[in-house]
């Protein structure tokens, strides 16, 4: 991220580094590191998530060697613990009123998770020195903090302003109804979209899922104030009485992923018998439209090879996946598909893996539940669009 004002930046922001596109930027840590490193300036400020030891060192010293401000900012930062008291007052479970125990706070299902809270603090550091610096520029110097531009209604209405920012495909969850098309018979369905396509945001989600606090839920679980830990999810979860809910996943990459690796991790969460969270009871391989996907026949043969004991199948399509979650009938199943009954298909599912399988689910949903999304959606915009063939023929 870069945050100017004027020119040059004021601040630059670095999210967590790792193995993605390692075709342009390296086959290591430390390579990748070192050209994300190249936008660390001379006393220009810079913040940064926590990062992999080889990252870090790299970031570190060349931060040094170039006389960089780098800071690493911490989950006690005054402002980021305001945000999270904003949060939880002008989210969901605000309005419905769930309750949380004492001291514990119920944070919205974006938020809720380790690498999406530094994600936004990071934010928040890069906000607030920007204003400091535009503050310091009209002569407001160190009182910028308590004064000026950096006032506490200043300060919540930039956080809620922040907080409000819908993020498709990131921790999203929606309802799909009940049954078919316009909600139909049945109990609702609910889907999580995530976007997360390489190993570290992989393994961030899955050790997300797997912690005992997090069943998702439309309105949002427990989660402590920082340093706490997240505290357990609110009752009337999925499966309900504490017991697991069960989850579907679907999944599909492109080929210039580490696809053994992502698929490893996925078999170990689906496996992992010792851990909390959701129960997987399917994993649905799909592919998507984009022309570097991995074709869904080969990512079931790569799967069986990683975890021969998980129940993958393939799925004819995106849409299709989006179907079977929905509670729909589908066409016949690909050759190498072992579809799975409604009873066998979960309390949730997952999307996951890539960002163009994430866009065309979303695209699916917006066809067949539209209400699940947003009116001012991209994706009704996007549907709305004439077709190439359409435009050819006017011309």
């Amino acid at each position: 991220w870069v945050l100017a004002v004027g020119s040059p930046a004021a601040a630059v922001g670095i999210c967590r580094v790792g193995m993605d596109h390692m075709n342009v930027l390296g086959g290591t840590l430390a390579a990748i590191a070192a050209e994300k490193a190249g936008i660390l300036k001379r006393g220009v400020s810079a913040f940064s998530v926590p990062q992999p030891v080889d990252a870090d060192s790299v970031l570190r010293a060349t931060a040094a060697r170039r006389g960089a401000l780098l800071a690493f900012p911490q989950l006690d930062d005054a402002d980021f613990c305001r945000a999270l008291a904003l949060a939880a007052a002008d989210g969901p479970a605000a309005s419905t009123g769930a309750r949380a125990a004492p001291g514990a706070l119920v944070l919205p299902r974006w938020l809720q998770s380790a690498h999406q809270q530094h994600n936004l603090l990071l934010a928040i550091s890069l906000v607030r020195s920007a204003l400091s610096q535009a503050g310091d520029a009209h002569g407001e110097g160190s009182a910028t903090r308590a004064g000026g531009l950096w006032t506490q209604p200043t300060v919540d209405a930039a956080l809620r302003a922040g907080l409000a920012t819908i993020w498709p495909g990131r921790l999203e969850t929606l309802s799909l109804g009940g049954g078919g098309g316009g909600g139909g018979e049945g109990p609702a369905r609910s889907i999580m979209l995530d976007c997360a396509h390489n190993e570290d945001a992989l393994r961030a989600l899955l050790e997300h899922l797997g912690a005992e606090s997090v069943t998702p839920t439309i309105g949002g679980s427990v989660g402590e104030l920082p340093g706490g830990g997240l505290g357990r999810g609110l009752s009337g979860e999925f499966g309900g009485g504490g017991s697991r809910p069960a989850l579907t996943l679907v999944f599909g990459t492109n080929r210039d992923k580490d696809v053994a690796t992502l698929l490893r991790l996925i078999g170990h969460f689906a496996t992992d018998r010792a851990r909390a969270g959701p129960r997987v009871r399917a994993v649905h391989l799909v592919a998507s439209a984009h022309p570097k996907s991995c074709a869904a026949d080969a990512l079931l043969e790569a799967a069986r090879a990683q975890a021969p004991d998980v129940p993958w199948c393939v799925v004819s399509s995106v849409a299709a996946a989006v179907d079977l979650a929905a509670g729909q009938a589908v066409g016949s199943p690909a050759p190498s598909s072992v579809p799975p009954t409604l009873a066998e298909l979960g309390d949730y599912t997952l999307v996951v893996g890539s960002t163009y399988v994430v866009a065309e689910a979303r695209a699916r949903i917006a066809q067949t539940h539209p209400a699940a999304l947003r009116a001012d959606d991209w994706v009704h915009e996007i549907l709305r669009e004439p077709d190439l063939g359409v435009l050819a023929v006017a011309i």
